[in-house]
């Protein structure tokens, strides 16, 4: 796995030469590139509002598990509390980087898969993937994560922003399992949740 996940920093070096034509930040839009939200705060900050277009149901299906919606209500304004100086770097983010969308043999990436929540803003919130899923794929070490984040990206603000950004995956991932009925799910990243703010203080 060790070698696996520095062909992992390899991709994410490629993916962060990509230049994306358009203006905005958040999802982007075919054919022109464009994202709705005007800074990348905003597009983050706006989590409460996300479209249930897609996650049909999700604000009534989290109403309905008191602890998991208190979680999502306290993270969200842990969050925004927080997010008001966030960079401005408008580059290519997957935004759902998992092992299972990546392909390639002996520990080699040739190819990613799934791009359907790829985002315009800061391609650290991708390392904020990787880091936040861990427990899921419990053969990554966390601290080869953090120690080739610095090693590729050292002008990435890793001390300020990793746990922010994991933050926001987090209550983010709420909405994804109420629209889903994951009620197990719900129930772990509430006391996740509980747990990152306990860490900064905010419980």
């Amino acid at each position: 796995m060790p070698e696996a996940i520095e062909g992992l920093f390899a991709v994410l070096a490629s993916i962060r030469q990509v230049v994306l034509p358009g203006h905005g930040f958040g999802i982007w839009h075919a054919p022109h590139l464009d994202a709705p939200a005007s800074t990348w705060s905003e597009y983050l900050c706006g989590v409460t509002d996300r479209d249930e277009s897609r996650l049909v149901d999700w604000r009534y299906k989290l109403s309905l598990q008191p602890r998991a919606n208190t979680a999502f209500r306290l993270g969200c304004s842990a969050f925004q509390a927080r997010a008001g100086d966030l960079p401005e770097t408008r580059g290519l983010v997957h935004a759902d980087l998992l092992l299972n969308h990546l392909v390639g043999p002996n520990n080699s990436i040739t190819a990613v898969f799934d791009w359907g929540n790829s985002l315009a803003g800061d391609p650290l919130y991708d390392i904020a993937w990787i880091a936040y899923c861990i427990p899921w794929f419990p053969a990554i070490d966390r601290q080869q994560v953090l120690d080739l984040t610095r090693q590729h990206f050292p002008d990435d603000d890793l001390d300020r922003l990793l746990a922010l950004y994991e933050l926001h995956i987090a209550v983010a991932s709420l909405q994804y399992m109420a629209f889903a009925d994951d009620l197990a799910g719900m129930e772990n990243t509430a006391a996740r949740i509980a747990q990152m703010l306990a860490a900064d203080g905010c419980s």
